[in-house]
């Protein structure tokens, strides 16, 4: 069946002109209304539609199954954070600061981001470890990582340790831990990209990198 499931997806068109582009994001927005106040569980393909104000065989054209449309969505969610972040990164290091004022900036950005996100990031995030497994959670952390690791390189000679890929992967995990954690916990948009939340990250991120 998964091989099935996989051709017929492997199928869909991908949207070449503005129109089609346009419906695509149109019906992504719309899943992401749906699962958000249904969940995971209820959201079809046709109340998706339906919310998009499109036509069930136009939907199909472009997305095989459910999934395809958390999988969009998922897409999507980390793109936007990994463009945030990594826009702080560059101005955080042309700006010439210390160690400590770039990862400030960089949790400040983290938490933000994660703040816009809202119920719509734990449903996505949700489902998709439904779906898929820890695996939907890990590809985001890896790239993070890859970011993080750049981020350390001219630092170098400040870390205690010369692995800094195995530095860069315990930062970026610890954090994710404790965001989730505060995530999970339902902090509000303000209290979770509230100052004294920076603080406490931007203290974890650099115990973890013992400077």
């Amino acid at each position: 069946m998964p091989r099935l499931v996989n051709s017929l997806a492997a199928k869909r068109k991908a949207p070449q002109q503005e129109r089609s582009r346009a419906t695509v994001e149109a019906i992504v927005e719309a899943a992401g209304q749906v699962l958000t106040s249904t969940g995971y569980g209820r959201l079809t393909t046709t109340r998706v539609a339906a919310r998009a104000g499109v036509s069930v065989g136009t939907l199909y054209q472009y997305f095989g199954h459910k999934d395809d449309l958390i999988r969009a969505l998922g897409r999507k969610k980390d793109a936007t954070f990994m463009q945030a972040f990594t826009a702080t990164m560059g101005q955080a290091q042309a700006g010439g600061g210390s160690l400590a004022l770039q990862v400030q900036a960089l949790m400040s950005t983290l938490l933000v981001e994660k703040a816009k996100e809202g119920q719509l990031g734990v449903a996505v995030l949700d489902a998709l470890l439904e779906i898929d497994g820890p695996a939907a959670h890990a590809h985001l952390l890896e790239s993070s990582r890859g970011l993080v690791v750049k981020l350390l390189a001219p630092h170098a000679a400040l870390l205690p340790e010369d692995d800094t890929e195995r530095v860069a992967e315990t930062l970026v995990y610890a954090i994710d831990g404790v965001v989730s954690r505060w995530v999970s916990r339902g902090r509000g948009a303000g209290a979770l990209a509230c100052s004294e939340n920076v603080a406490t990250l931007t203290r974890l991120a650099l115990g973890c990198l013992g400077v």
